[in-house]
């Protein structure tokens, strides 16, 4: 099965909402978003495929697994034709960005405007950039967070991209800020296999033409990996996130501490998860929605700690209003 990375960096999606000036920390999604990773579907593309304060920067690294697992002792969610759809799976080891890559994209992201997808390319260090036979050119990513507080705006802004819409309160919690961030993957941008490869031709064409290391190029998206949006309520605040899978399916990494309960909500099955560790306890649920093909997470942060029940209630709500 052909495995695909998603962009984000899918980069913690969202670990760098919570360090955002003014913004409540969300270091609890953060922390869900981190265990989900996307797997590409092995049907053909139809469109081309490609977690906050922790589920959503959904969309960030959302590598994909090599690992395989057996799953028979793990929580599964089927579509209606039986296909596995979420995975959960054991903790697995992620491998740690190199420094030098950090470097180029800290540059890049420096000169983005929020909203902004950039397409960069690394010049290889040998004399002349030269790469070794065989070795094949390839584009990085980076995407500069664009925060959006006007709920029309956003609204506006889901509609461009085509995904499911978010409501302005969930429960009594009032909308925040929302976010969506540009779908991508190893081979493609916006899901067009040929305009990562013009994008490939002109950045390596400049690279051997120009001085320097580090070729960029911005790149219009029409197409979104996820969409978040955040509530508040007396400074507590809940996420709700939606990843758009796109024909793939999603792996969950299962800690240990990790209590996790499949349960039925109308005809919905919906995962609880309870998280008890040294220093933090948390508690979110997941679902899956096979109309959107969206993998969604609902999460909580701040100063207020609700209920399995009033999670259930919120996550009931939504699913009334079409998540």
């Amino acid at each position: 099965m052909p495995r695909t990375e998603f962009g984000h960096e899918h980069e913690n999606m969202i670990r760098k909402l919570a360090r955002e000036e003014h913004l409540p920390n969300i270091d609890v999604t953060e922390r869900v978003m981190q265990r989900i990773h996307h797997r590409s579907s092995s049907r053909p593309w139809r469109r081309l495929l490609s977690p906050m304060g922790a589920v959503m920067g959904m969309c960030v690294l959302l590598l994909v697994s090599a690992t395989a697992y057996a799953t028979a002792e793990f929580i599964q969610i089927r579509n209606a034709a039986g296909e596995v759809k979420v995975q959960y799976v054991s903790p697995e080891s992620r491998p740690e960005a190199a420094s030098g890559d950090d470097k180029f994209k800290k540059q890049v992201l420096a000169e983005a405007q929020p909203g902004e997808l950039i397409a960069y390319y690394v010049k290889d260090k040998r004399v002349g950039g030269a790469k070794a036979a065989g070795e094949q050119a390839s584009l990085k990513f980076a995407y500069k967070e664009r925060k959006l507080e006007d709920y029309g705006a956003f609204v506006r802004e889901m509609n461009r991209v085509d995904v499911p819409v978010m409501p302005e309160k969930i429960g009594e919690y009032l909308f925040d800020y929302g976010t969506v961030r540009p779908y991508y993957t190893v081979n493609s941008i916006d899901g067009d296999v040929s305009l990562y490869n013009r994008t490939v031709a002109e950045l390596t064409a400049r690279a051997q033409s120009e001085a320097g290391r580090l070729f960029m190029a911005s790149i219009p998206w029409t197409r979104a990996s996820s969409v978040s949006g955040i509530y508040s309520l007396e400074g507590a605040h809940i996420g709700i996130h939606a990843m758009m899978l796109y024909g793939a399916d999603v792996k969950v990494q299962q800690e240990a501490e990790n209590e996790a309960e499949v349960l039925e909500l109308g005809s919905r099955t919906i995962i609880y998860n309870d998280v008890q560790k040294e220093h933090v306890q948390y508690r979110y649920l997941n679902w899956y929605n096979e109309e959107q093909d969206a993998y969604y997470s609902l999460t909580m942060d701040g100063g207020k700690t609700l209920t399995k029940e009033q999670l259930l209630k919120l996550a009931e709500e939504l699913m009334n209003n079409g998540l």
